[in-house]
């Protein structure tokens, strides 16, 4: 989510420098936070379990099966 929603920073885990750099990034940069809570409201609405699974009912709808 943090990549193809731009939803965060991705920082190696268990990499406390790494994790406390992002932590220091986004405390100064209060755009960004904003930015990142807004990309997550709508990752959020685009992954809701209903929506996913209403995309997969249309799906499943078109395909045909053929007889054997």
């Amino acid at each position: 989510m943090a990549t193809k929603y731009q939803g965060g920073i991705v920082f190696e885990p268990e990499n406390a420098r790494q994790l406390c750099g992002v932590i220091e990034k986004l405390n100064s940069d209060r755009d960004l936070l904003r930015q990142f809570a807004g990309n997550c409201e709508i990752a959020a609405k685009e992954l809701d379990r209903k929506n996913l699974s209403r995309k997969m009912f249309k799906e499943l709808q078109g395909l045909t099966v053929s007889p054997r």
